[in-house]
């Protein structure tokens, strides 16, 4: 006799002592994952296992797990709330109320698929949408129109009033027009497309610089620049005479003399 193990048992082992093989028994692998029935074949471990509470004797008696326990309730739950909403529409279909036909349908799985909000066609009794996800009405893809009466969710016009089912498109608004920079007096206006660009602030000259054009304009000639130390050391003595004259320097003494005193006079 065959013995059929529960579903969350891996191994197994039967001492020779209690009438058993002393082997271990593992449950087989199928395609790399654990059979999802396991058939012990062992006649001298069968005879101990048979009356174990977590091995059966059929496969339409093996015990069940807590999980398959949970999971069996849940859906004995369903069934029966299923049927109870099939009878409930059943009668409203007999009532004449609108759109209790199709929901009957889908209920019933009569052919007609539900759709969602953005228009994809689901299996019946999906509760999502396989395309968006976006979760489908509880009465089988109906939507509330405009007109307020329930129509399908890819219904284009009621069937109650014959009314558009779309919502109605929003009024654009008006365009917003600025209202146009107030204009300076003497100051002609910007070319369209071309922002007027901001000019810099003239920077005010000093004192110095006003007086040198003046001098220059006095004296009917343009400013001398004053040689550099380095052009000093390099004149002759003649040059370096005439230029401590320039200077109100003493001009007598050597070439040395004249240099040491020009440079003096330049702050070195």
């Amino acid at each position: 006799m065959t013995v059929f193990a529960r579903s969350d048992l891996a191994h197994v082992f039967v001492s020779r002592a209690h009438g058993g093989c002393g082997d271990s028994h593992s449950r087989p692998v199928e395609q790399g994952a654990p059979a999802k029935i396991w058939r012990l074949g062992c006649p001298a471990c069968e005879q101990h296992l048979r009356h174990d509470p977590l091995w059966s004797t059929t496969i339409s008696e093996i015990p069940d797990t807590h999980d398959e326990k949970i999971m069996r309730e849940d859906l004995d739950k369903r069934g029966a709330a299923n049927q109870q909403q099939m009878t409930a529409l059943a009668l409203a279909k007999i009532a004449g109320i609108a759109g209790a036909e199709e929901a009957l349908g889908i209920a019933m799985g009569s052919g007609i698929t539900p759709v969602c909000p953005e228009g994809h066609k689901c299996p019946p009794g999906a509760r999502f949408c396989v395309e968006c996800g976006k979760p489908l009405a509880s009465d089988g893809g109906m939507r509330r129109a405009p007109c307020g009466h329930a129509v399908r969710a890819d219904a284009k016009f009621c069937t109650e009033c014959g009314s558009p089912t779309a919502d109605p498109e929003p009024e654009p608004e008006p365009e917003k027009t600025l209202p146009a920079a107030p204009r300076t007096p003497g100051v002609p206006p910007a070319a369209p497309g071309k922002p007027e660009s901001p000019k810099a602030p003239r920077k005010p000259a000093d004192a110095a610089t006003k007086a040198a054009p003046a001098a220059q304009k006095a004296a009917g000639k343009p400013a001398e620049r004053e040689p550099t130390n380095t052009a000093i050391r390099g004149m002759t003595r003649a040059e370096l005479v005439d230029l401590a004259r320039k200077r109100k320097v003493s001009d007598t003494g050597n070439r040395a003399d004249l240099i040491a005193r020009l440079l003096k006079k330049n702050g070195t």
